[in-house]
């Protein structure tokens, strides 16, 4: 039988976080790193961005195992009790070898567990990783999926500025069924942090698209009296009625869903006067026809005097570092339209000042994770 070292065996005595550095430290050694003690002090300069760097790519591999397991239905198969490996790789689909790695995997990570030979959701994945959950992850897990299928294509499409055929909105072979849930997913709870930070005029009348239910339906719980109106690509509508069903939009409250061609300089929203207006990462959309700037101009048009739009986008700083958490929300721009233009928040005050639009505020939301521009009409 194998016996520890003797300074293994000293570690292994010393209290847990002393432990860790005591680990840390051999393993330097082992390797060589104190060798050359010029380089490695260079190194430790960078060990911040270093150590992101490592932990990014460990879990880039615990993502790739959830989204796997997501995508192959292991969740839901689980979802119904205990079951043995070959139920599972019938159920999914597997290989029942393949099947077993993935389930040992998705151990590891907390997301399943065992009973005897059989094996279960744990309280974790049933809480998150169910579809049925009230606290499920799957709106964004289905959206994770699509962002790691047009992998093979982003660098492409950085060199062409063609959208990866995965991320394509305006395509209905694209997978917007799962920019639809993630993005409305998350928008209800960025909506109830902005209207917890801006004031908003008395709104009568609003207009979203399909991409912002779920912050029309905040805006209706918070203006009793108020209307909205619901415009997007057709293939995009289609899906509304059960967005509105999931939000608890009463039909009483919509004045009209419409299908336009995505131009809006030819498209007729609704009535066309509105206390509010809606806009969802528009400014990425189509860079060289300059779409963005013509969707402000459209929702300045159509807002009544002393309306006001909101703009969901992704801005970068006017100097320094964009914050870490804006510039991982870029990430996805990056894939929906590749050449869009790194906005700054100067430039977008500038061109929504040069529609018009007065007393312009750029809102962080969720801890820095988001933003919102407020403007206004006088």
């Amino acid at each position: 039988m194998a016996t520890a070292s003797p300074a293994r065996a000293l570690t292994m005595l010393l209290p847990r976080r002393v432990r860790r550095l005591a680990q840390r430290a051999r393993t330097l050694w082992s390797v060589g790193a104190f060798s050359d003690p010029v380089s490695l002090m260079r190194q430790w300069r960078h060990r911040g961005a270093y150590g992101r760097l490592q932990r990014s790519l460990f879990y880039h591999r615990f993502a790739t195992a959830i989204l796997v397991g997501h995508e192959t239905g292991v969740f839901e198969s689980l979802l119904g009790g205990a079951r043995s490996i070959p139920d599972v790789a019938e159920l999914c689909g597997l290989h029942p070898r393949a099947a077993e790695s993935l389930l040992r995997i998705l151990e590891s990570l907390g997301a399943v567990g065992r009973e005897g030979d059989d094996w279960t959701l744990s309280e974790f994945g049933s809480s998150y990783l169910a579809r049925s959950s009230p606290f499920s992850l799957s709106s964004m897990l289905d959206l994770m999926t699509a962002q790691a299928s047009a992998f093979g294509e982003l660098a492409e499409g950085l060199r062409t500025g063609r959208s990866p055929r995965a991320l394509d909105i305006f395509s209905e072979d694209g997978k917007y069924k799962a920019f639809l849930e993630a993005v409305n997913s998350y928008l209800r709870w960025a909506a109830r942090d902005l209207f917890h930070q801006i004031e908003l005029p008395a709104v009568r009348t609003a207009v979203v698209g399909s991409m912002g239910v779920s912050f029309g339906a905040e805006l209706l719980s918070r203006f009793p009296g108020a209307r909205l109106t619901i415009g997007c690509l057709e293939h995009l509508v289609r899906e509304v009625p059960r967005l509105l069903v999931e939000y608890n939009v009463p039909a009483s409250r919509i004045d009209g869903i419409h299908s336009h061609g995505g131009d809006p300089t030819q498209d007729r929203w609704g009535g066309e006067a509105f206390d509010l207006v809606f806009l969802t990462k528009k400014m990425i959309l189509e860079p060289d026809r300059h779409l963005g700037e013509a969707f402000a101009r459209k929702a300045f048009g159509v807002l009544r005097p002393g309306g006001v739009a909101i703009l969901w986008e992704t801005l970068h700083t006017d100097a320094g570092p964009t914050p870490l958490g804006r510039a991982m929300e870029a990430v996805l721009d990056l894939g929906a339209s590749p050449t869009a233009p790194a906005r700054t928040e100067a430039e977008m005050r500038r061109l929504l000042r040069g529609i018009g639009y007065e007393r312009i505020e750029i809102v962080p939301c969720l801890g820095g994770q988001t933003t919102f521009v407020v403007a206004r009409k006088s």
